[in-house]
C-alpha cells in the first residue's frame, strides 16, 4: 500500500518536472515577442514623429501657409454677392438693354477697356462672331459665350447651370503658363477659349524631333481651370512618343518669378496678376 501511495507520488512529481519548463518557456517566450511588438510599434511611431517633424522644418513658413490655403476649394459667392455682381450695368457685352457703358469702364465704339484688380493690366472686350465675345489682355485673345461680368477689377461669368464663378487667370497668363508647361520661349497658341463649364481650352503647337532627327511641330490640347488657374488636362499628338521636345533652357532664366530675389518673388506675381510665389510649384499662384 506505502509502495502504491509512493509510485502515485512519484508518478505526479515526475510529470509536473516534465509539463512545467515548457509552459513556463511558453508564457516567457510569448511575453518576450509581446514586449518586441509593443517595442517595435513605439520605435516605428517615434521614426515616424521624426519624420514629421523634419518635413515640417524643411517646409518654409510661406509655403507651409500657401499649402494651407491651396488645401481649402476656392469658395463658392454667396446670393448677396452674386445679386451685386450679376447686374446689367456690369455686363461686359458692346450692347446693353440701357445702352450705357460698363460701371469702371470705358467704351470706345464697339470697343470696351476694363481695368483690371491691380491696376496694371486691362482687358478689352469686343463682340465677335455668332454672339461670342472676344476678351484680350496683353495682345492674347480669348473668345467665349460664357457671360462676362465686371465687378472691382475683378472678372466673373455666368457658366453651366447658372452657377458664377470668378475668373482668375487671364489670357496673358494662360500663354505665359504654357510656355513654362512646355519650356519654350514662345506659346504657338492657335485658339484659347473659355469654355461653359469654366475651363480653359488651349490648342497650341510646340517645337520636337520626330525620331530626335526631324524638326516637327506637335499638336497639343490644354485645359486650364479658369477660377483656380490649375492645369488639369494635357494631351499631346498620338505619335508624340516618337518626338523629342526641344527645350529652351534660357526660359527658366527670367522666364518666371522664381528667378527674382526671394523677397521680390511674391510682389513679382502679384504685378502679374496672381497672389503669391509658390516656392515648392516654382510658379505664381491664386490663393484665397
Amino acid at each position: 500500500m506505502k509502495k502504491g501511495i509512493i509510485f502515485i507520488f512519484l508518478t505526479v512529481i515526475l510529470i509536473n518536472s516534465i509539463f512545467a519548463v515548457p509552459i513556463t518557456s511558453h508564457i516567457t517566450k510569448d511575453n518576450s515577442v509581446k514586449n518586441n511588438i509593443e517595442e517595435n510599434i513605439q520605435t516605428n511611431t517615434n521614426n515616424q514623429e521624426s519624420k514629421n517633424q523634419i518635413k515640417e522644418k524643411n517646409i518654409p513658413d510661406n509655403a507651409k501657409q500657401i499649402q494651407k490655403q491651396e488645401q481649402k476649394r476656392i469658395r463658392e459667392l454667396d446670393k448677396e454677392e452674386i445679386k451685386n455682381i450679376i447686374q446689367e450695368r456690369k455686363r461686359l457685352r458692346i450692347r446693353n438693354q440701357s445702352g450705357e457703358c460698363p460701371e469702371n469702364c470705358t467704351c470706345t465704339g464697339s470697343v470696351i477697356k476694363c481695368r483690371l484688380q491691380n491696376g496694371q493690366r486691362e482687358m478689352t472686350i469686343r463682340a465677335g462672331k455668332s454672339g461670342n465675345v472676344i476678351f484680350q489682355v496683353k495682345g492674347v485673345s480669348t473668345e467665349t459665350k460664357v457671360e462676362l461680368y465686371q465687378s472691382d477689377g475683378k472678372i466673373y461669368g455666368v457658366f453651366k447651370n447658372n452657377k458664377t464663378k470668378r475668373i482668375r487667370i487671364m489670357p496673358d497668363q494662360i500663354k505665359e503658363k504654357i510656355q513654362q508647361r512646355l519650356r519654350q520661349k514662345e506659346c504657338d497658341c492657335e485658339k484659347i477659349e473659355l469654355n461653359e463649364d469654366g475651363v480653359y481650352r488651349i490648342q497650341a503647337k510646340k517645337r520636337a524631333r520626330l525620331f530626335g532627327l526631324f524638326p516637327v511641330r506637335e499638336r497639343v490640347k490644354i485645359e486650364v481651370d479658369a477660377e483656380t488657374g490649375e492645369v488639369i488636362k494635357t494631351k499631346a499628338s498620338w505619335w508624340g512618343f516618337l518626338a523629342k521636345d526641344e527645350i529652351d533652357e534660357e526660359i527658366l532664366v527670367g522666364g518666371n518669378c522664381g528667378t527674382v530675389s526671394p523677397d521680390s518673388r511674391d510682389e513679382c506675381c502679384q504685378n502679374k496678376g496672381y497672389d503669391a510665389f509658390d516656392s515648392e510649384k516654382g510658379e505664381c499662384i491664386f490663393v484665397e
